[in-house]
């Protein structure tokens, strides 16, 4: 078995986060790691005409190239939306807002070689929560979010293969215990400390990672909950001199 760490800088998303992946078809299942870069030819042999691999087109310039075993790779967050999560709390509705999200250091990703493709994505990482808001309730004072972050427990994340797309992907859980993050609301009549529960799969296509309501399972304060947002990771080899940021993507072949 080898394995490609990456330490994660990443808007999951998850996240939360929090990565959608390319779909492509294959004999067998899995997610495996690549980077995207002007040239690549590995991975099934996919050409795509954008930098982050994204979309599929023949003749197109940009292509996969695998993980090195044993490689450390930094991550970092290129671009994202705003991640939103809805839920209930004290009978009334609640949606925060977040502009932003990180990966704490630390964090990282490897492939499972099985000796032939696809790869199994694994790994660890821990998101921050940026320019957190309360869009709902209205309350009179208004509701806030202590200090405007939300910090994940440290998630463990799998590839997986569910019954539908969007339950295809990468499964970000707890690696501990089953709260996913607490969040401080402060200044407002349900200020209270509250727990998200359960777990999101993201959706892959190139570099990017997306979370839609479809592939969750998560309560906030024991009620149900949903998180939507995307974000675009790349990241660069440590062990060489002089490497530069590129597209990671994460791509899924079901049979």
């Amino acid at each position: 078995m080898t394995g490609r760490r990456a330490v994660i800088g990443l808007t999951v998303l998850c996240a939360l986060a929090f990565s959608a992946f390319s779909a492509a078809s294959a004999s067998a299942a899995g997610t495996t790691a690549y980077t995207c870069v002007d040239g690549g030819t590995g991975g099934l042999g996919t050409r795509f005409s954008d930098p982050d691999c994204e979309n599929a087109e023949t003749g197109g310039t940009y292509g996969h190239v695998a993980f090195a075993s044993e490689t450390t790779t930094d991550l970092q967050v290129v671009q994202t939306t705003n991640q939103v999560l809805k839920g209930t709390l004290a009978g009334v509705e609640v949606e925060l807002e977040a502009t932003g999200v990180t990966a704490k250091e630390g964090s990282y990703v490897e492939n499972t070689d099985h000796g032939t493709e696809p790869m199994d994505v694994s790994g660890e990482v821990t998101l921050e929560y940026t320019g957190v808001t309360v869009k709902k309730p209205l309350l009179s004072p208004a509701c806030a979010v202590e200090g405007g972050k939300v910090t994940t427990n440290p998630l463990k994340f799998t590839s997986v293969t569910g019954t539908t797309p969007k339950t295809t992907g990468i499964k970000f859980e707890p690696k501990e215990g089953t709260t996913f993050a607490v969040i401080h609301i402060i200044t407002c009549s349900i200020a209270a400390n509250y727990n998200v529960k359960g777990a999101v799969t993201a959706n892959p296509k190139g570099a990017t990672l997306s979370v839609s309501p479809e592939s969750e399972s998560l309560t906030l304060g024991g009620n149900p909950a949903t998180l939507a947002g995307t974000v675009t990771i790349s990241g660069k080899d440590t062990s060489i001199p002089g490497d530069t940021y590129k597209p990671l993507s994460l791509t899924t072949t079901t049979p």
